[in-house]
């Protein structure tokens, strides 16, 4: 990472709305009920958010979030989506030349407005599907 990418990077931490843990070099936080982990690579700077995944219909809120993803780019970006465990993460990498401070904001602001209206959607299908009994 050349210097302008960790000045930028170091910038957003700052920017951040809550308390920033560091581990080394991998950043994390949690928002609600989203956590996000940053962690630098050799090329990329991979950003991801974790959300457990809800009891019930956890399936729904996959295909909603593969749905909204489609055709595999986000502001630009492939994203990876997928449940490990019992969690549901999405991952993208941002490439080091595009490292800056309003960038990262807006793609972690976007990814949680993902997941956000992904498990809203899920939700509500749960809801209409208890309603109709």
């Amino acid at each position: 990472m050349d210097s302008v990418a960790q000045s930028n990077l170091d910038e957003f931490v700052r920017n951040v709305r809550v308390p920033v843990q560091r581990d080394g070099d991998l950043l994390s936080w949690q928002e609600e009920h989203f956590r996000f982990i940053v962690e630098p690579q050799e090329t990329h700077l991979m950003i991801s958010i974790e959300q457990p995944a809800p009891e019930a219909d956890d399936e729904q809120q996959l295909l909603t979030l593969y749905r909204r993803t489609a055709p595999q780019r986000f502001m630009g970006l492939p994203v990876r989506i997928y449940q490990q465990n019992a969690s549901m993460t999405g991952t993208l990498a941002v490439p080091w030349h595009a490292v800056e401070t309003g960038h990262l904001l807006k793609l972690c602001d976007a990814l949680r407005r993902l997941f956000e209206s992904a498990s809203l959607n899920a939700n509500r299908s749960v809801v209409r599907t208890d309603e109709e009994f």
